[in-house]
């Protein structure tokens, strides 16, 4: 599977590296580009339309919504049937109206806080 990480920070690196670990094909952004390389087996690209092209499945863990905004807006028209799938902030882009596509291609996955031992 041709997979596209879409943020390599502190969570999304670790994941990138395990993907292509299991065999994945992977290719990473960042937006600080040093981010995204020298991550082991992973390829890095130079732009969002360049990691998702020929992906099948997309991404993101990014720092809040409104990153997730900006990097779906470039993405989304250069995604061909890929799945989007949405990593990080709880609250998610406010509006699909405003990332084309975004609900009828998109996976929310957010991060929850680790529960407390009661």
């Amino acid at each position: 599977m041709r997979v596209a990480v879409l943020g390599t920070g502190i969570m999304g690196a670790p994941m990138a590296r395990n993907l292509a670990a299991a065999g994945h094909e992977v290719t990473a952004w960042n937006r600080s580009p040093e981010k995204a390389e020298g991550i082991e087996g992973v390829e890095a690209a130079g732009s969002v339309g360049d990691a998702v092209s020929g992906a099948d499945a997309v991404i993101t863990m990014l720092a809040d919504a409104d990153a997730v905004e900006a990097v779906a807006r470039e993405a989304l028209p250069a995604m061909d049937d890929a799945v989007l799938v949405q990593t990080g902030p709880r609250r998610p882009p406010a509006s699909p109206s405003r990332c084309p596509g975004w609900s009828t291609r998109r996976c929310s996955a957010p991060r929850r806080p680790p529960r407390r031992a009661s």
